[in-house]
C-alpha cells in the first residue's frame, strides 16, 4: 500500500505524439492528466475515451512507462476533402467525418452541389453522393489526386471532377475505380506528351473512354 501511494509513481513527463492537427494543449485539456499525479491511479481507458471525443482524432494508445511517464499516441484523421456549405468550409476525411477548416492554408480537392443540408463537426456524413466521391478521390494516386480542383457531386451517376488543367472528367460511380484511374491517367499523360489540349474526358465506361478535344 506504501508503494501504491509512493510518489515514486507521480507522474513527471507526458508526451503527446502522432498530432499535426490537434494541438498539444487540446490533448492533454481532453485527457485530464497533469504532473504529479499517480501514474498508477489513472485509468488509461477513461484518458483514451476523452481524447476521442476531439472529432479529429480517430484513436488514442495511452501508454504508462513506469515509474513516471506517461505517452498519449495518437492517430488522426487524414483530410482528404474540403466541403463548402454557405461560407462555412469543412475538411472531410475519407471516412466523410467533418471537421470544420482551421484555417491554415491546404489545398484539397472541393466538393461541391453536395444535396445536403445539415453539417456537424465531428460527425459522419453518409450521403451516397459524397461516400461516391471520396471513394473516387481516395482511390486514386497521388498525381492524379493533386490535380484535382474540385468534384461536383449532385448524384452518384453524375459525379463530375474539375481538373487544374482545365479538363473536365465525367466520373460517374466509383466502381472498377483502378482501372478508371488507369485509364484516365493513361489519357492525361498521351495528351501532355503530344502537347494536345482536351477539353472532357468521360471514363464512366472505362473500357470505351470518350475524349472531347
Amino acid at each position: 500500500w506504501d508503494v501504491y501511494n509512493s510518489s515514486l509513481f507521480e507522474i513527471r513527463k507526458i508526451s503527446v505524439e502522432g498530432n499535426r492537427e490537434v494541438k498539444k494543449g487540446d490533448i492533454l485539456r481532453r485527457a485530464g492528466v497533469r504532473p504529479g499525479m499517480s501514474l498508477v491511479r489513472i485509468s488509461a481507458g477513461e484518458i483514451r475515451d476523452r481524447i476521442e471525443k476531439e472529432p479529429w482524432i480517430r484513436d488514442v494508445r495511452v501508454v504508462k512507462e513506469y515509474p513516471d511517464k506517461l505517452r498519449l499516441i495518437v492517430s488522426e484523421r487524414k483530410p482528404l476533402v474540403s466541403l463548402r456549405v454557405g461560407s462555412a468550409v469543412f475538411i472531410v476525411d475519407k471516412d466523410g467525418y467533418v471537421w470544420k477548416n482551421s484555417g491554415k492554408d491546404r489545398v484539397l480537392p472541393e466538393i461541391r452541389d453536395l444535396p445536403v443540408l445539415k453539417v456537424e463537426i465531428g460527425k459522419r456524413l453518409k450521403a451516397k453522393e459524397l461516400k461516391n466521391a471520396l471513394l473516387c478521390v481516395g482511390s486514386m494516386d497521388r498525381n492524379i489526386y493533386e490535380l484535382v480542383v474540385s468534384l461536383s457531386a449532385a448524384s452518384v451517376e453524375g459525379l463530375t471532377l474539375q481538373l487544374s488543367n482545365g479538363v473536365l472528367v465525367s466520373y460517374g460511380k466509383a466502381t472498377k475505380t483502378a482501372k478508371k484511374n488507369y485509364v484516365l491517367g493513361l489519357i492525361l499523360s498521351q495528351a501532355h506528351l503530344k502537347g494536345e489540349k482536351l477539353q472532357r474526358i468521360d471514363v464512366r465506361i472505362a473500357s470505351h473512354p470518350v475524349i472531347n478535344r
